[in-house]
């Protein structure tokens, strides 16, 4: 899911945030050595050991928690504890209600939790905190697409490729806008365009599926459907569109998602 970049993000935060400001050198060396190991046992996929690490970073510091929380709400969600997860944003927004970060991170909680409307706000909380951060104007386009508000999340894109013209996700969700607005063209130009910036996202393969669905073009369909499971799908919920209604039981659909339940 695109939230766990946010792990990366709060990783670097730390190191450029909190542990230059430690100034006893016993506790920079313990907090120090407190936040790599909880990085490494993330990175290996063990959740359960990396909280008990954060527990003693959050324990240790008395300055920068947000962060913190941030990263154990982020390896809550892993282990699926999004109730812990939810509580742990809270506290970070609650000790600093500038800390963006926080609001990205709880907005694809409830995101993925489907209560669009909570997740919306959280983003237009990022943008009147930055109202020049283009990812944030294409995450509440995201969500506006969700809630059937094509004019804004149209509104949204035209701001964050004003803003950097590089951001695949960008073109991405413009295609998916515009493939819902049954302008396939420029949903196929979008979606082509968004895979020449970021070949390594299942989701564009998915969007160019549909488009292929349209065109009733079956064999391209199915390769840009393994593509989409090979290189990894953040969402799911693109299968939702009536379109692939048409394939939806097909053998060789099956065989590729046949063990996703939500797919049908």
């Amino acid at each position: 899911m695109i939230y766990l970049v946010i792990i990366s993000l709060c990783s670097i935060l730390i190191i450029k945030l909190i542990l230059p400001r430690i100034k006893n050198k016993i506790k920079l060396n313990s907090y120090g050595e407190i936040i790599k190991k909880s990085n490494y046992l993330f990175v290996n996929k063990d959740y359960k050991e990396a909280i008990k690490e954060l527990n003693k970073a959050i324990d240790i510091d008395g300055e920068y928690k947000d962060v913190l929380y941030i990263l154990r709400g982020e390896t809550y969600l892993k282990l699926k504890k999004y109730e812990s997860a939810l509580k742990d944003f809270n506290k970070a927004i609650d000790i600093n209600p500038s800390n963006i970060l926080a609001y990205n991170s709880r907005a694809f909680l409830y995101l993925n939790l489907e209560r669009y409307e909570s997740s919306l706000k959280d983003f237009n909380k990022t943008i009147m905190i930055d109202p020049s951060n283009n990812t944030a104007y294409n995450n509440r386009a995201f969500i506006y697409i969700r809630l059937k508000q094509y004019e804004n999340a149209l509104i949204d894109l035209n701001k964050s490729v004003e803003i950097d013209q590089h951001l695949s996700a960008a073109y991405k969700n413009y295609a998916h806008v515009f493939f819902k607005l049954s302008d396939i063209k420029k949903a196929e130009e979008n979606i082509l365009k968004a895979i020449k910036l970021n070949s390594s996202n299942g989701d564009n393969y998915i969007i160019l599926a549909a488009i292929n669905l349209y065109n009733e073009d079956y064999n391209s369909c199915y390769t840009n459907l393994k593509l989409a499971k090979d290189t990894g799908i953040n969402y799911y919920d693109y299968f939702d569109d009536d379109i692939f209604d048409k394939i939806r039981h097909n053998d060789e659909f099956l065989s590729l998602f046949g063990s996703c339940p939500r797919l049908f």
